[in-house]
């Protein structure tokens, strides 16, 4: 196992690792979120924006003029008009979307209900991600933090594709003109817990292995490298002559969010006052995300990886073309089924 292996095997040394990156001072950013960077007109599409990072980062995309739609289960009605409200509040366009990432049938209603409404989205967020406590099977029969991570992302961006709901040339032949109109984007939130993992074990991906709570990080870095190959190969599929559409992913560092709402009762509340003092807020946190779907200094430019706004190449296990070929076939084999 290597170094940077090492520093995530496991959540303790996880947290360490993050709270090192993030007040790392020898690695500045190599840019900074505008107040000109506006998103007035563009449609955004949000996956898991009923708290934390997604709340953020919807909250700020409002506010600089953007339509939202966001994607949320039936169960979060509650959240997701806290969200509205919010979104509202400055003057925001904002639809509630339904669907369930645990369940594909789900996915497949949502991109073909967008565009049988003739929608069209300039800005794909896909930030939903979960930690169960244990492993627990999905309807379509994979295990749940999988399926939420990895499968079902990757599903709706190739379903928004093909179906032309995001503009391109390459699965749906309507891109734009690239002197006219800005480029669609998709932005992906990885996790440098990708590097946890040394092989993509594609072999395992319709076997529903337990594991414990104390093990969730290594299930959780497994999921994102699946993931980030999968964005990878997305991002050079959509630039082979040109970039039809421009895909990026970000490890937005550790945030004071509740993904960990599933951690042992009793251990709750001092996570819940150690994030809260030690990680980043998610207004902080969703800068670097909403720096992708909005600056204009990366118009027409593909294949970002960072963490926080630092440039950083992913593993060269996710970064390979080889593993993203490989992850790719992968997940249409399951989609096809």
């Amino acid at each position: 196992m290597s170094v940077q292996q090492q520093r995530y095997d496991s959540n303790s040394g996880a947290i360490r690792t993050g709270l090192r990156d993030l007040n790392d001072r020898n690695d500045p950013p190599y840019d900074e979120l505008r107040s000109e960077d506006r998103m007035d007109g563009r449609t955004v599409l949000i996956t898991g924006a009923t708290s934390g990072l997604g709340f953020a980062v919807a909250k700020d995309l409002a506010a600089r003029g953007a339509r939202l739609l966001l994607v949320s289960r039936r169960e979060a009605a509650e959240e997701l008009e806290a969200v509205r409200s919010a979104c509202q509040g400055v003057g925001a366009s904002v639809k509630i979307l339904r669907a369930d990432m645990r369940d594909f049938s789900s996915i497949r209603s949502l991109a073909s209900g967008l565009s049988d409404a003739g929608e069209r989205i300039d800005v794909t967020i896909s930030n939903a991600a979960v930690v169960p406590s244990s492993a627990r099977e999905t309807i379509d029969g994979y295990e749940e933090m999988l399926q939420v991570n990895a499968l079902s992302p990757a599903l709706l961006i190739t379903e928004l594709l093909n179906y032309g709901v995001i503009p391109n040339n390459t699965f749906a032949g309507n891109g734009l003109d690239c002197k006219r109109e800005l480029l669609p984007r998709i932005v992906v939130t990885a996790s440098e817990a990708h590097r946890t993992v040394s092989t993509l074990m594609l072999e395992t991906l319709n076997t529903i292995e337990p594991y414990r709570m104390s093990e969730s990080t290594s299930r959780y870095g497994w999921t994102k490298l699946l993931l980030l190959s999968f964005t990878r190969e997305l991002a050079r599929r959509l630039s082979e002559d040109s970039v039809d559409v421009s895909v990026h992913a970000l490890c937005p560092g550790p945030i004071a969010s509740n993904i960990a709402r599933e951690a042992p009762a009793i251990a709750r509340p001092f996570l819940n006052l150690f994030f809260r003092f030690l990680f980043q807020s998610p207004e902080k946190a969703a800068n670097p995300l909403v720096y992708l779907a909005a600056s204009n200094r990366i118009e027409g430019q593909t294949g970002y990886y960072q963490f926080l706004m630092r440039k950083r190449p992913p593993s060269d296990l996710a970064e390979s073309s080889n593993s993203g070929t490989a992850v790719w076939n992968a997940f249409e084999k399951i989609f096809r089924n």
